[in-house]
């Protein structure tokens, strides 16, 4: 019969040694899952793996940071992140101001728009900034941000117009831009827009560079795919949830078809070109508008509605309108599978289409290509 004083240590001895291999157990899994999401991301939904490597936020190691003073993000600047999204990878760096750019980029063509001319998906030398310059020799500036409409396209072109002292500036609207502008500006916003009544934009831009240059934080270990996992399962389980009691209509389409949505969206677009517009010619620029078609299938009403609205908008503040067309909503193969924004190819479609309206709008910065 054994001693209860020795009976005591060798059960703690083997509760402690249960718990360790339990411990170990569970990092090796983690190891594991950590391994098997950074090889397919998507293996268990495609949401699951936007959640786990997303890089469109506010947090530790992620792109943004929020501006004081202009209720809009911006990115850090000389930052640099792998990024991921429904499947594709791509290398995210910034320069000192905090856009996709090479260092001491000269600006004599600004480009501004979404994550289309950000590059979403996209290695940085075959976006369409890139190849206008690689390709064509125009000395160009990206200034395009994800979910950028014509309200952050204003407050960048006044932030950073006088500095970059741009020849052409050019704006690229794609048919989501009213459904964005509805998020970012409250109605009163939209009816009468404070960002023309702004006087403080230098004092704002010395504010904002002073928060960029502090820095984003780093991600570490709460960034890594597999601490991120349990809330991927529960983004995934929920997207498949909404879709599948989804009723129908594209979120897209929906302020276009309706009138009254429509028409103060028009009042926005038509004040703020013409203002833009009228900055742009004191500074001695060209102001392009473009409308950017790339998804086939969508409503053609609302597509025709926004293509009026901008074109209108456009004409009204004697600005110069250019439309894609068919060029690369046509084209097949010229947008990333399973995602739709602009693949090698449509970039390099987009950029043959922008070199010839450059050549059009400014001729002098053509005779030297």
């Amino acid at each position: 019969m054994r001693a209860p004083g020795r009976e005591q240590p060798r059960m703690s001895r083997q509760r402690a040694f249960q718990a360790i291999t339990v411990g170990l157990t569970l990092f090796v899994l983690a190891g594991l899952l950590e391994v098997l999401l950074r090889a397919r991301p998507t293996i268990f939904g495609q949401h699951l793996g936007n959640y786990v490597f997303f890089r469109y936020g506010t947090g530790p190691g992620e792109m943004y940071y929020m501006a004081p003073g202009i209720d809009a993000f911006m990115m850090w600047p000389e930052f640099e992140t792998d990024a991921y999204y429904n499947g594709w990878s791509w290398s995210h760096r910034t320069d000192a101001r905090g856009f996709r750019n090479p260092p001491d980029r000269d600006s004599e063509v600004v480009l501004l728009g979404d994550s289309l001319i950000y590059g979403h998906g996209a290695e940085q030398d075959v976006v369409v900034s890139e190849v206008l310059r690689d390709r064509y020799g125009w000395r160009t500036y990206n200034l395009g941000q994800q979910a950028d409409g014509l309200y952050q396209s204003y407050v960048k072109s006044r932030l950073f117009m006088e500095e970059l002292a741009p020849k052409v500036l050019v704006h690229f609207a794609f048919v989501n831009d009213i459904g964005d502008l509805e998020v970012q500006r409250s109605a009163e916003q939209i009816d009468d827009p404070p960002e023309l009544l702004r006087d403080d934009w230098s004092e704002l831009r010395q504010r904002i560079a002073e928060i960029g240059a502090a820095g984003g934080q780093e991600g570490g270990l709460l960034q890594c795919p597999v601490a991120r996992f349990p809330g991927g399962v529960w983004h995934e389980v929920k997207e498949r949830m909404r879709r599948a009691t989804d009723a129908g209509g594209s979120p897209l389409s929906e302020p276009l078809l309706d009138r009254a949505r429509r028409t103060r969206a028009q009042r926005y677009y038509d004040r703020i070109l013409r203002d833009l517009n009228a900055r742009a010619d004191a500074a001695g620029a060209e102001l392009v508008v473009v409308h950017l078609a790339v998804l086939p299938g969508l409503d053609p009403a609302a597509r025709g509605h926004f293509r009026e609205l901008l074109r209108s908008a456009a004409e009204k503040a004697g600005a110069h309108y250019y439309d894609t067309g068919d060029a690369i909503s046509g084209c097949d193969d010229c947008r990333l599978e399973n995602d739709g924004h602009l693949n090698a190819k449509g970039h390099a479609v987009l950029a043959e289409l922008v070199d010839g309206w450059l050549r059009e709008v400014y001729p002098e910065g053509s005779e030297a290509r």
